[in-house]
C-alpha cells in the first residue's frame, strides 16, 4: 500500500476505511491530498479484495473544500509577469479541475463509497 502524507487508509477486511487526515485546515482540499485520493481511488479499479469504502474525515469537519488559502498563496509565488489577480484565479481553476477529475476517478471505482460526513 503507497504512504500518503494527507490520507491515513486502514484495512478491515473487505472495507477500506480512508480518513481525510489535515484536521488543522478541516480536511481542505489542497494540491497533495488532491493527488493523494486520485491515486488512491485509481488503484481500487484494480483491487479486487476491498469491496467498501468508507470515507471520513479527521477532526471536527469531514471536509472544508479547496484549500483557498494554499491555491491563492501559490498563485502568488510566480514571477512579477505571472502573478496577480489573473495568476490566482487561472491557479484555482486548475486546481479545481484536479478536485473534477478526482471525483471522476472516485465514480469510477466499482467498490461503493460510503461518506461519514459531520461537522
Amino acid at each position: 500500500m503507497a504512504a500518503y502524507q494527507y490520507l491515513t487508509i486502514e484495512k478491515e477486511g473487505a472495507c477500506d476505511v480512508v480518513t481525510l487526515n489535515r484536521p488543522d485546515r478541516f480536511n481542505a482540499l489542497g494540491r497533495q491530498m488532491v493527488t493523494e485520493l486520485i491515486a488512491y481511488f485509481t488503484g481500487l479499479r484494480e483491487d479486487y479484495k476491498t469491496r467498501v469504502v468508507i470515507l471520513r474525515g479527521a477532526g471536527k469537519a469531514f471536509c472544508s473544500g479547496l484549500d483557498l488559502q494554499e491555491n491563492f498563496a501559490e498563485g502568488n509565488a510566480g514571477s512579477k509577469k505571472e502573478s496577480g489577480a489573473g495568476s490566482r484565479i487561472a491557479n484555482v481553476l486548475q486546481v479545481q479541475r484536479r478536485i473534477v477529475h478526482a471525483f471522476r476517478c472516485m465514480r469510477m471505482a466499482p467498490q461503493p463509497i460510503i461518506a461519514l460526513v459531520h461537522g
